[in-house]
């Protein structure tokens, strides 16, 4: 008996369509069902990894506009016509499509927002060939240059109360400017020092004389002889040490919650009262606490 082997090589395209596109139900019934069109996605490649968005200061003068510092929804830059005007800093706030202009009043030529954090605002302004840096807060320009500067300062960038420039502009033999950068910490007001176990009850923290962790210490801001607003505290670490950073310049009193079971040996008037100037630090106010015996 011969067999013949069947080629679905010849098999119409239309039967498969039709194959798949009805099922068979238990009645022996077919039925028609809907297909889902493919779902295609776009590839990486086909999606642009930037949006760019235009950024010109409205501003028939303005020959260039350059953004050099963001911070949220707020830019910070300058536009330029140094043919007639100079430079002005700017502020764009992309939310509401809005322009300020920002131009340091000491200025006598140009003026360039290079940098934003938070509110504050860097940059650098020229006075008549000298560069000068500022900052800007709440609408006050505060000049802003390095000590060691003696050919200006220019504010390029600020994180945080970190500001980034240059300063010691000089031409060289060539006509080239040389410069020298510089990165600028804030030098945090502060006040710290150590809760000690007195054990010899002299006042004077000698060797054994461990610190006492997680002691209270209290600071309290005071003006005219009166506590301002409520006072600050912090425990003592494990070496019973504590501080209080990020200070103003004011006066301040230091004290301690002395612990059940101690009598304080030091200081002699129960506290310290520091008067601190900007940027001053301030160490070494001890607290001596010498067991004793509870009834």
């Amino acid at each position: 008996m011969k067999t013949r082997r069947v080629s679905w090589k010849g098999v119409r395209a239309s039967w498969i369509v039709e194959f798949l596109e009805t099922r068979l139900l238990l009645s022996g019934r077919r039925e028609h069902i809907a297909i889902p069109a493919p779902n295609v996605q776009a590839s990486p490649a086909d999606t642009p990894a930037y949006i760019f968005t235009p950024l010109n200061y409205p501003n028939n003068d303005a020959y260039t506009t350059s953004a050099t510092g963001i911070s949220g929804n707020t830019v910070v830059g300058y536009y330029a016509n140094y043919e007639s005007q100079g430079a002005h800093g700017f502020i764009y706030n992309d939310s509401t499509d809005i322009y300020t202009p920002l131009n340091d009043p000491d200025a006598v030529n140009d003026t360039w927002a290079n940098g934003i954090s938070g509110n504050t605002i860097v940059g650098g302004s020229e006075n008549n060939g000298f560069n000068e840096g500022y900052i800007y807060n709440g609408g006050t320009f505060t000049t802003f240059d390095d000590p060691n500067g003696t050919g200006g300062t220019w504010a390029l960038g600020i994180s945080g109360g970190t500001i980034l420039g240059d300063y010691n502009f000089t031409n060289s033999v060539d006509g080239f400017p040389n410069y020298d950068g510089f990165i600028a910490t804030p030098n945090s007001t502060s006040i710290s020092g150590v809760v000690f176990n007195d054990r010899h009850g002299d006042g004077i923290d000698k060797p054994g004389d461990n610190g006492l962790p997680g002691i209270t210490v209290s600071l309290q801001k005071f003006r005219d002889g009166k506590p301002i607003g409520h006072a600050l505290a912090t425990t003592t670490n494990a070496k019973g040490d504590y501080s209080f950073t990020s200070l103003g310049a004011d006066t301040y009193q230091v004290s301690e919650k002395l612990p059940r079971g101690y009598a304080l040996t030091t200081p002699g008037g129960r506290s310290y009262t520091v008067a601190l100037a900007a940027g001053q630090v301030s160490r070494g106010f001890y607290f001596g606490d010498h067991k004793i015996a509870v009834a």
